[in-house]
C-alpha cells in the first residue's frame, strides 16, 4: 500500500498504483525506491517515473498512461490514506 503523507510523494504514489494496475510491480519497485531515495522524493517527476515504468516495466505507453491519469489511481491513493489513519 501507498500512504501519501507529504504531497509531493504523489506522483509517486501514483506510479506506484499504476505499477500494481499493470502487474509490473516486482519489475519496478526497487528502482522506484532507489529513485525516492536518491533524489529526495520532492524532485521526483512525473516524468522520471514514467520513464521507469515504461523501461523496467515493459509497459505500453498508451495503457500506462491509461492507468497513471489521476481519477484512475486517485481512489486508492484516497483509501490507502484513510486506512493509514485508522
Amino acid at each position: 500500500m501507498s500512504v501519501v503523507y507529504r504531497r509531493e510523494w504523489t506522483a509517486l504514489a501514483r506510479a506506484y498504483y499504476s505499477a500494481v494496475e499493470l502487474d509490473v510491480l516486482v519489475q519496478v519497485r526497487s528502482t522506484f525506491f532507489e529513485i525516492a531515495h536518491r533524489d529526495q522524493t520532492s524532485t521526483v517527476t512525473k516524468d522520471v517515473l514514467v520513464q521507469v515504468l515504461l523501461e523496467k516495466g515493459k509497459a505500453e505507453e498508451a495503457e500506462f498512461l491509461e492507468v497513471f491519469r489521476p481519477m484512475t489511481v486517485f481512489r486508492k491513493i484516497v483509501d490507502a490514506n484513510v486506512e493509514a489513519k485508522g
